[in-house]
Parts: structure tokens; C-alpha cells; sequence
């Protein structure tokens, strides 16, 4: 417990809460390290190439310290246009590692999640992810890191039916609402962008419209790490996750990945500025903990986000705190 609750007052800190005011700092970045969902997968870019079964159960494994409650998937066959149907499970990854090796064999694409509940209990499956969606173009099924805020009164709003409690539903009854003939990454931009503004969503999504598999990361808020190993694109919400953590690469705030073949491209500038909640939009509040906390200022951003007084410094320290 903090000490009289005494974190934060509007005129700053007296020297005596230094030490609570790290705690709180330690609280928001490393509880969000560990305790909320997992994302992870692969898309097969080079045909010559086959995904190794291992590095990707080993990828969802790691991903567990993120979820705990259950975890689930879907794949792909690139040469048919084919997604397989969602596999998903309580409990952790590492208790069905042998059967996701096993339906990674002969796939070219998986989107997977480990799960830590916020909105509904796992025991029912359309909590769980992935989020399928259909509309007569395209089939497709989404799978989210974070928690959206306002998800029901934006359904209401939108005439939108949700079919279980999960608040990352919202987003597959969006996507689904679309026109299925609009770019994917698009349409993945326009349903984050409805949300409301101040919740962290990173996506790892798919869809087919039975000519091509279509697949898409976004990251806003939230972290999505990636890396090209031997023409397989894997992806974890942590660089520690993928196979050579220090050649993988954090994707940029606010952008979106897509790919529809054997190549992808990052886009900036289709989501919009995440409003940051307590915590972040009171970030300067935090500007002494750097002189009385050496490890929170580890990689020196903290110090710069201090001196250059902005938000996009002050989002560079935090990405080096929770996508390591």
C-alpha cells in the first residue's frame, strides 16, 4: 500500500513519497508487462520456407506470463485460401504446446493469444479468443492485447450484437460490419479507431476472402514485436519471445502491418493518438523517480523524457520497458 495514499498531488511530491512514487511507476509498467494478454504467431512470406513447429509453441509458452486463463488460435493455408476453425482452450499454452506444434505443420499463417480475463469468464468459449467475424465477402477472426473501454455502449450505438461478455468482441462485430471489399488494414484501422480513444489495442488478425489469405498486425497502446527469420515473419508481444530477441523489431507506435502474399508493409498514420490514462497523461508527475530509481532510467529514456517534456518521449521509455 501506498503510504496515506499519497501518490500525487497537483502541485508534485514531497521527498518523503519518492519511494512510493517508484512503486507506482514499477505497478503500472510491469503489471502491464505480465499481467494482461499475449499475442502470438507467424505468416509464412518465403513458399521455400516452412515455419518451425517448435519456435512458435515456444513463442506461445512464453507468452503465458501474459495470460493464464486460456489460450487459442487459428491458421491458414495460403494455397487454398483456407482458415482452419479457432482452437481454444483453458488454462496455459505450455499444456497444449503438442497440439499447436501440430497444427502449425503444413500452414502458412497462425494468429494466437494467451489470455488474462478482464471481461467474462473462460469457461465460455465466445469470450475467448479468437473473435471470429463473417460478412458475405470475408471470413476472419481477430485477437487483441488490452482492454476497450466503453465496448458494450459502443455496440449499442452501432446497432451491433455482441455474443459474449469480452470487451475485444467489439472489434470483430466492427470489422464485420464493413464493407468486406475495403483493404483489410483499413478496415482494421477504421474498427480501432471507433473505439474509444484512450484504450491500448494491439491486433493480430486474419481473414480470407477465399481467393487470399489476409493478415494484419496493429499496435496502439500496446506492444507488438516482430522479426523475419529464414522467410517466416513471427510475432510475440514481447522480443524476448521470438527466436533471436535482439534481431526482432518493436512495431512503431500507432502503425498497422499487413500482408496478403509473400511480402508485408508497415503503414503509419491510419490509427489515431491514444489519449493516455492516469499514469501516462500525468507522466511529468513521475520526473524525479529517475534520481532515486537507476533501473527505471536503465536505458536513459526516462532522463530525455524528462527533458524533452512530451509524450512521444515519454511513450519511447515505456515501449523499452514492456517490449524487451
Amino acid at each position: 500500500h501506498m503510504r496515506n495514499n499519497r501518490v500525487m498531488t497537483p502541485l508534485g511530491f514531497s521527498k518523503n513519497n519518492y519511494q512510493n512514487m517508484t512503486f507506482a511507476v514499477v505497478v503500472k509498467v510491469e503489471m502491464e508487462h505480465f499481467n494482461m494478454c499475449g499475442l502470438f504467431g507467424f505468416k509464412k512470406l518465403d513458399r521455400s520456407k516452412t515455419p518451425s513447429p517448435r519456435k512458435v509453441a515456444r513463442i506461445a509458452r512464453a507468452m503465458d506470463s501474459r495470460g493464464g486463463h486460456a489460450v487459442g488460435w487459428i491458421n491458414g493455408y495460403q494455397d487454398t485460401s483456407i482458415l482452419t476453425e479457432p482452437a481454444k482452450h483453458e488454462g496455459l499454452a505450455s499444456s497444449v504446446a503438442g497440439i499447436i506444434r501440430t497444427d502449425v505443420v503444413g500452414t502458412n499463417v497462425m494468429v494466437g493469444h494467451t489470455r488474462f480475463a478482464t471481461h467474462g469468464t473462460s469457461s465460455n468459449d465466445d469470450n475467448l479468443h479468437p473473435h471470429e467475424y463473417e460478412n458475405e465477402y470475408v471470413y476472419g477472426a481477430i485477437t487483441h492485447n488490452g482492454v476497450i473501454s466503453g465496448h458494450e455502449e459502443t455496440a449499442s450505438r452501432l446497432d451491433l450484437e455482441l455474443k459474449g461478455e469480452c470487451d475485444s468482441e467489439i472489434i470483430a462485430r466492427l470489422i464485420e460490419s464493413y464493407d468486406g471489399l475495403i483493404p483489410y488494414h483499413e478496415r482494421v484501422a477504421d474498427a480501432i479507431n471507433e473505439c474509444d480513444n484512450g484504450s491500448c489495442i494491439a491486433l493480430g488478425c486474419v481473414e480470407t476472402d477465399g481467393d487470399e489469405v489476409r493478415f494484419v498486425l496493429a499496435s496502439r497502446g500496446n506492444p507488438v514485436c516482430y522479426q523475419l527469420h529464414h522467410g517466416i515473419l513471427y510475432y510475440a508481444s514481447t522480443k524476448e519471445a521470438l527466436p533471436n530477441a535482439d534481431r526482432s523489431l518493436r512495431l512503431s507506435e500507432g502503425s498497422i502491418l499487413y500482408s496478403n502474399g509473400d511480402s508485408f508493409e508497415v503503414v503509419a498514420g491510419l490509427l489515431n493518438k491514444i489519449e493516455q490514462s492516469f499514469g501516462f497523461a500525468n507522466w511529468q508527475s513521475y520526473r524525479p523517480i529517475h534520481r532515486v530509481s537507476p533501473r527505471l532510467n536503465s536505458t536513459g529514456l526516462w532522463e530525455k523524457a524528462c527533458e524533452q517534456g512530451d509524450h512521444d518521449s515519454f511513450d519511447d521509455w515505456v515501449a523499452s520497458r514492456s517490449c524487451r
